[in-house]
């Protein structure tokens, strides 16, 4: 996965390039891309017959000819390949993941809650947490702070303008 994650990317770099028209930037990442390219067939298990096919005959084709004389469109052609693998490669890998993350939550639920309990209870619990730090200004007395907090949305909670239904009992 790694293999094609920095091929695609070297070939993006590749294609913006030549859309430059820069011919020191292209030579040099055509021999850097032709340096990875030739490993390319030690990356290919468990693709699927189709996708490793068009691998192999994008391989032969850039063998016949250098990646410097390659046209735009035999260059977006490579890029779409190494992204297609790239793409299987990644589902792969998130598939596993899934099957892992399942098979965890479920023996850690048979447990009783086990291991999740611990990161369930902290989450539950974090917003009756407050740091009193976070205030900008290091006071040890709660009521500086919370008349400073007053202070800054009294005018989101309880505008002078809107008349509220206990203000108005008051008036009356």
């Amino acid at each position: 996965m790694l293999y094609w994650g920095e091929t695609k990317g070297a070939l993006q770099h590749l294609s913006a390039a030549v859309a430059r028209a820069s011919t020191e930037a292209v030579s040099s990442l055509a021999w850097s891309i032709t340096t990875l390219l030739d490993h390319a067939i030690l990356h290919i298990e468990d693709l699927p017959s189709e996708l490793e096919a068009e691998v192999r005959a994008l391989l032969a084709f850039i063998s016949s000819v250098t990646l410097i004389s390659l046209s735009p469109t035999a260059l977006n052609e490579l890029k779409n390949t190494a992204h297609k693998v790239l793409s299987f490669y990644v589902n792969k890998r998130l598939i596993k993941l899934s099957q892992e993350w399942r098979s965890h939550v479920r023996a850690q639920l048979n447990k009783g809650g086990g291991k999740l309990f611990q990161y369930v209870s902290k989450i539950e619990k974090s917003y009756l947490n407050v740091d009193w730090n976070r205030d900008g200004e290091v006071d040890m007395s709660p009521q500086k702070s919370l008349s400073r907090q007053v202070d800054k949305w009294k005018e989101l909670w309880a505008p002078q303008e809107m008349c509220l239904p206990v203000q108005s009992l008051r008036l009356n």
